[in-house]
């Protein structure tokens, strides 16, 4: 083969690869943009300075924070000692909560979706003064996600 030939190949696998690999970064861009447009709440998890979760039957637990400080249990007993992490956790999950799909607007029984009673409870004070109330209730038909009902 041909210098020009070889080099003619070359230049066309170098634009193949450069095309293959601007696709990939449009995909990933892409995909980004879609979960970004599916979160619930504008604010970080470092933002959350309250936090409170009630499960089904069991009395309530509620951890604060100052900025840049470890949690602390106040209720039921400020003597707790709380598992960092954990409510580190809680509070990036809260942050990064993702609309998968809505049923429905306005929930004329909210039964019918285990919401009446819910099985969990999570209400959260962010440091600018934002709170919110969410309710947690049975897990929908493809057993991957839970129904939520943001108050």
């Amino acid at each position: 083969m041909k210098f020009r030939g070889t080099l003619g190949l070359f230049v066309i696998f170098l634009v193949l690869v450069a095309a293959y690999w601007g696709g990939e970064r449009f995909r990933r861009h892409q995909v980004v943009a879609s979960q970004e447009a599916k979160k619930l709440f504008t604010f970080s998890a470092e933002s959350i300075r309250s936090l409170t979760v009630t499960q089904l039957n069991q009395p309530a637990v509620t951890a604060v924070r100052e900025a840049d400080g470890p949690w602390r249990i106040t209720v039921p007993n400020p003597t707790i000692k709380p598992l960092q992490l954990l409510w580190t956790r809680v509070a990036a999950h809260l942050a990064g909560l993702t609309n998968e799909r809505t049923v429905l607007e306005q929930v004329e029984s909210p039964k019918e979706y285990g919401l009446d009673p819910p099985a969990l409870v999570v209400e959260a004070q962010s440091a600018d003064n934002t709170s919110i109330h969410l309710e947690f209730g049975d897990v929908e038909a493809t057993q991957r996600f839970r129904y939520g009902w943001l108050n």
